[in-house]
């Protein structure tokens, strides 16, 4: 007779690429699974896909906060309009990141308001995965200049990260893009989850050596313990 031995896929060099999560073996094949909360096993059987808590419902944020999704999970956030700020609109959402925006709204007759170069605080949430390895620097936040490239009286623009730019883990970067001017984030460095930071981002317009226009971008960093 023949005798057949199951083969443990799991258990092959080729074995920790099988499944995005966990491979369990069975008699002649092998089961993918994910983490117990926040991600489903995708159609594919394999790779394990996030839920977004805050599209489905399946969250608990009361009514004076906003639901932002992150991967694995959600975040029910806050976020207050400084004093001389009003906010622009509900949240709208992007690629990758969820925004909420504060434009400056002086009242009469407050020269100070008026002469602060702030116009908007914005606040931007962004979910990342683990990075264990880096081979080249990954693009994840980027600020458009409002303004052509090429009119008379340009102001320059400059880019910065002010604060929370712990172990340098980030940089920033100015590019040229459809004759727009353009702020590039970058991670840099591997970061390995869970990991929380806000990086303050600054998009100054500079003329004749004095900010005229400054716009002020808080981004709220959550790094997954997962790489997935």
């Amino acid at each position: 007779g023949v005798t057949c031995e199951d083969i443990d896929e799991c258990a092959l060099p080729t074995g920790g690429h099988i499944c995005s999560y966990r491979c369990t073996n069975i008699p002649g094949s092998f089961q993918c699974s994910c983490p117990s909360s926040g991600y489903r096993l995708a159609p594919n059987g394999r790779n394990c896909q996030d839920i977004d808590e805050c599209v489905t419902g399946i969250h608990n944020c009361s009514i004076n906060e906003t639901c932002f999704n992150i991967q694995g999970s959600f975040r029910c956030l806050s976020f207050e309009c400084p004093e001389n700020y009003r906010r622009s609109a509900d949240t709208f959402r992007q690629e990758k990141t969820d925004t909420v925006r504060c434009i400056k709204s002086c009242r009469p007759n407050d020269e100070a308001c008026v002469r602060d170069p702030v116009h908007t605080v914005s606040h931007t949430v962004i979910s990342l995965p683990t990075f264990r390895e880096l081979t080249r620097p990954e693009e994840i936040i980027f600020l458009r200049a409002v303004t052509p490239l090429y009119p008379a009286n340009q102001a320059d623009i400059i880019f910065d990260i002010t604060e929370g730019n712990l172990r340098d883990s980030f940089d920033i970067i100015k590019r040229y893009e459809d004759g727009m001017t353009v702020g590039v984030v970058r991670q840099v460095r591997p970061i390995v989850g869970p990991f929380y930071a806000v990086l303050k981002l600054e998009m100054n317009y500079v003329l004749g050596g004095v900010v005229s226009h400054r716009n002020v971008v808080n981004v709220h960093i959550f790094v997954s313990e997962y790489w997935f």
